[in-house]
């Protein structure tokens, strides 16, 4: 609907084939694309708090959103999926939860499932399939491009200083306004062309400490199996997919919604640092069953 409402045509040239872009409601295959990894991704993060017919719910939700995520032909959309499931997997081997990472990767089995039907539903032979399997070899050279390489490159063009704030935002294309004529496709060279160096060092700075920050708090409620630890270790992943992605390609952050909810989810796991709760999800499961019990313990 997008598409045709735009009147636009998305389009990605392979090795003798062309893939047509879907943005289904959306005004871009990005913008569809982020929607179908995201629904996926805090499907699954719910589905760690489920149990029963509500985990179930959670990730047949999430599988097919897979389908829409597979249309939109939008190679770093998908690839937010692995690195979301490296992130978690990273993240609780680091807080010595060893026995839990299988459970955690067990959960993706059903999205994963729902990707391996949308497969065989669009077929092998498909432009969107190809496209996603025989370009795989690209993705390491272009994250060096994207994420170094241009960085250098708008350097040399914008100087020390870069060319000011908004310069290479996309809807400024749209302004019949004298203005430098940029486009950046990557999150790091944007914030080179228009913040400089002082602004990159700056923002390196600024994500530096927000990681860390994000560490320590997801690290603590993870050691102490805290009922909140799930929803840590999973907003703390879905944003680090997300800043590896915006390496490849910082168009996405054009969409003030998309930036708005990234601050959002992790501004949540950065506010855990304030919950003194220490309790463990078999003690607070204990104090459910026993609640008289727990009071006079407490009072004493």
């Amino acid at each position: 609907m997008g598409t045709k409402a735009l009147e636009m045509d998305w389009v990605r040239y392979g090795q003798g084939y062309v893939v047509n872009l879907v943005a289904g409601f959306y005004r871009s295959p990005d913008v569809m694309g982020w929607h179908a990894a995201t629904v996926t991704l805090l499907t699954l993060i719910l589905a760690m708090t489920a149990r029963g017919g509500r985990r179930w719910f959670w990730l047949l939700l999430g599988g097919a959103a897979i389908a829409a995520l597979l249309l939109c032909g939008r190679r770093k959309m998908v690839y937010m999926i692995p690195a979301f499931l490296v992130s978690v997997a990273a993240l609780q081997l680091l807080a010595g939860h060893y026995n839990k990472v299988l459970t955690r990767v067990g959960l993706a089995l059903v999205p994963l499932a729902f990707m391996w039907l949308a497969h065989n539903w669009m077929g092998a032979d498909s432009t969107h399939m190809r496209y996603y399997t025989e370009t795989l070899d690209e993705t390491g050279p272009s994250v060096q491009e994207h994420g170094y390489h241009a960085v250098l490159e708008s350097y040399y063009d914008a100087g020390f200083f870069g060319k000011g704030m908004g310069v290479a935002a996309p809807g400024l294309l749209q302004i019949k306004v004298a203005r430098p004529r940029v486009w950046q496709e990557s999150g790091p060279s944007r914030v080179m062309v228009e913040l400089g160096v002082p602004g990159a060092l700056a923002l390196m700075f600024l994500l530096g400490n927000i990681i860390y920050a994000g560490w320590q708090v997801t690290s603590r409620h993870l050691r102490a199996d805290s009922a909140a630890s799930p929803y840590a270790v999973g907003l703390f992943a879905f944003f680090l997919a997300n800043a590896g992605g915006l390496v490849v390609s910082g168009q996405i952050l054009a969409d003030p919604f998309v930036s708005a909810f990234l601050g959002l989810s992790i501004g949540m796991v950065l506010s855990l640092a304030r919950d003194p709760v220490h309790m463990t999800k078999r003690r607070a499961t204990s104090l459910r069953a026993a609640p008289h019990t727990a009071i006079m313990a407490l009072q004493h």
